[in-house]
């Protein structure tokens, strides 16, 4: 993810709503690289600021995340 988003910059941008959720969900992954990684390329992606307009900005598709994880 954090290639992606050094390469495509400010382009990702009509396609977050459909990435956010799991991004920020394997941010917590019990497999520390993987969660490392992801915090990493969500913190080269947006600076500290922009963080929580990014969840604000999608805050519907996190909710839906957070709903269809919690039944499996």
């Amino acid at each position: 993810m954090e290639h992606l988003v050094l390469r495509v910059h400010r382009n990702l941008a009509p396609h977050l709503k459909s990435v956010i959720g799991v991004w920020l969900c394997v941010q917590y992954d019990t497999y520390a690289p993987v969660a490392t990684a992801a915090v990493r390329s969500f913190h080269a992606a947006f600076n500290e600021e922009k963080r929580a307009e990014v969840v604000m900005f999608c805050r519907k598709e996190l909710v839906e995340v957070n709903l269809f994880c919690s039944f499996c």
